[in-house]
This record gives C-alpha cells, sequence and structure tokens, in this order.
C-alpha cells in the first residue's frame, strides 16, 4: 500500500450483533486514497471473532485483527487502542470507531482527509452523529450545531465534544504513560493532540453512535462523572496546560462536582452532605463557602 493515508482503528468486544454493520460501514468508503482497518478484539465469546475473520479472509490486504485469548481490559489494561492499534498503525492520519457503532457516510473519510490535507494547521477533525437504540432506532443527533466549525484546545478544556467514532487525527507518538490511569483516555488524548493544531468541526451526520437506552441510573451517571473528574485530575496534572487552558480544565471540573453532589445527595443527602462539608474525597478541592453554595444549589435547584 504506497498511498497508504488513514488506518481506522477498531476495538470490539462481543459485539456479533453489531459488528458486520460496523464493518460494512469501513469497507464502503470511497477514497482516491488506501486506508487499513486495524482491529482488536479482546476475547470476544459471542462469535464476534468469526465474523471478523470472515471480513479479513474477504479483505486481507485491508483487515487486519488481532485476537486475544485473554481479555485485556479484565486484566486491567485500559490503554487497548494505543497499544495494540495505534502502535502498528501505518497510515498518516488515524480514525476511530468502535465495533457497536458505524459509519453513514462512504465519503466520510474523503471529506475529512481533504479538509485535514488543505488545512496543515488543524491537528483534528470530527463531525456530527446520530444516537441510536441499540435495535438502531434513531434519537437524536450530536454534538450540537452551535458548536463553532474552528475549534481549539481551549473549547476542549471545557467540554468534551468530539464523538470517537467520528474523529481523525494526524497520527503522532502517543505517550501512553500519560494516559495510564485516566477513565476518559480518549478525552486525554484529542486534548494531547489538540495542542498540534486547531480542531475541525464538519456538521454533517456522517455515522451512528449505539446507546443502551434505560440503563444508565442515577449511580451510574454519578461513576461517569467522576471518571471524567478523575481524568480532568490526571490532564491537569501531567500535561502541563497553562493560562486559559488550564482555567477551562479546573471550570470544567468544579462544574461536574455539583452533579455529582447532587447525584450524592439523591443517594444520601446527610452523609454526602457531611462529607462536603468537611471538604472529603472530591470536594476538598473546593473552599467552604463553595461547599456551601453547592449543597444550597443542590438542595432547591431541580
Amino acid at each position: 500500500m504506497d498511498n497508504l493515508m488513514v488506518s481506522i482503528c477498531s476495538i470490539t468486544y462481543n459485539h456479533a450483533p453489531y459488528i458486520r454493520e460496523c464493518l460494512d460501514g469501513f469497507m464502503m468508503q470511497k477514497c482516491d486514497f488506501e486506508y487499513e482497518v486495524l482491529i482488536h478484539d479482546d476475547a470476544s465469546t459471542d462469535g464476534t471473532a468469526k465474523i471478523i475473520k470472515e471480513y479479513q479472509e474477504k479483505y486481507p490486504h485491508i483487515i487486519k485483527p488481532i485476537f486475544q485469548t485473554e481479555n485485556q481490559w479484565s486484566k486491567g489494561v485500559r490503554t487497548i487502542q494505543s497499544t495494540y492499534n495505534f502502535s502498528r498503525a501505518r497510515g498518516k492520519y488515524i480514525a476511530m470507531c468502535e465495533g457497536d457503532d458505524y459509519w453513514t457516510d462512504p465519503l466520510k473519510l474523503q471529506k475529512q482527509v481533504d479538509f485535514l490535507e488543505a488545512n496543515p494547521n488543524f491537528a483534528i477533525s470530527f463531525h456530527r452523529a446520530m444516537r441510536i437504540t441499540p435495535d438502531g432506532e434513531k434519537i437524536n443527533e450530536f454534538p450540537s450545531l452551535n458548536l463553532k466549525s474552528k475549534l481549539s484546545t481551549e473549547d476542549l478544556a471545557l467540554n468534551n465534544f468530539i464523538p470517537n467514532l467520528s474523529v481523525i487525527f494526524r497520527k503522532t507518538e502517543i505517550d501512553t504513560k500519560l494516559l495510564q490511569n485516566m477513565p476518559l483516555g480518549d478525552y486525554a488524548m484529542h486534548m494531547a493532540n489538540s495542542r498540534l493544531g486547531f480542531i475541525h468541526y464538519h456538521k454533517e451526520v456522517m455515522a451512528a453512535y449505539r446507546i443502551n437506552v434505560g440503563v444508565f441510573s442515577g449511580k451510574e451517571k454519578y461513576i461517569q462523572r467522576q471518571r471524567t473528574v478523575q481524568t480532568l485530575d490526571g490532564i491537569i496534572e501531567r500535561f502541563g496546560f497553562e493560562g486559559k487552558i488550564l482555567e477551562n480544565l479546573i471550570s470544567h471540573r468544579n462544574n461536574l462536582l455539583f452533579y455529582i453532589f447532587k447525584d450524592k445527595v439523591k443517594l444520601d443527602f446527610s452523609v454526602e452532605t457531611i462529607s462536603m462539608l468537611r471538604g472529603r474525597e472530591i470536594y476538598r478541592v473546593l473552599p467552604l463557602f463553595k461547599r456551601l453554595k453547592f449543597i444550597i444549589k443542590s438542595v432547591f435547584v431541580k
């Protein structure tokens, strides 16, 4: 592949009902360049690997899987994409899409690569996607159309608005040690890559993101927000951001703390109020007057 431009990186585990749709989305791409599909299957037990092998036999020069015999996630490996896929990528650009999601536009790669090739001051490209149920029913579209087309690290520090199934970025050497123990490693990676250039938002829907409707209870939402706070802590500590970017990261973190406290108040008001007042756990970063403000808002603001 002398004209290899994009390495599509996909991770999958027990995605047998969805993996064909994902792979078909890759293989329908119409490009004036070549691409490869790097798949990491984390020891699926439902027939996912068999389906991947079927596509590998049909497209042996494009589909390049790794089949684990032991589940790496359960062994504590949290940087699966960078460890097993990015490390062997040969393309100038890296695209991402997990095995239960899929692309809907056959010109997706061409549009994004054309933009990045014409605009070397941009490091990342992403686009809108639609949320769908496990059965494929459309729910809504995201991110917001109100986002600017040209975005920066400062913007990303305030909100992780990049759907991973939509992103393409310039391949660079990624220090996986920076991403260790960050629950949202992809967000941390996008923050790191955004230091190399601007972020472009294509406002076309070109992919489908499958969600488990009704699965996330209040407690699980709280856990998700805690994981984001943990990731933001890691970014703040390790990446050396300063000025407005650092201010925005802290603002993002503190906004999440409010919702975390609201979630925990719903679970146990007395315990969490005492925890907040004493500055325990994640609340210790907030001065006392802000903790009191959060308690009042959490009780009276719906």
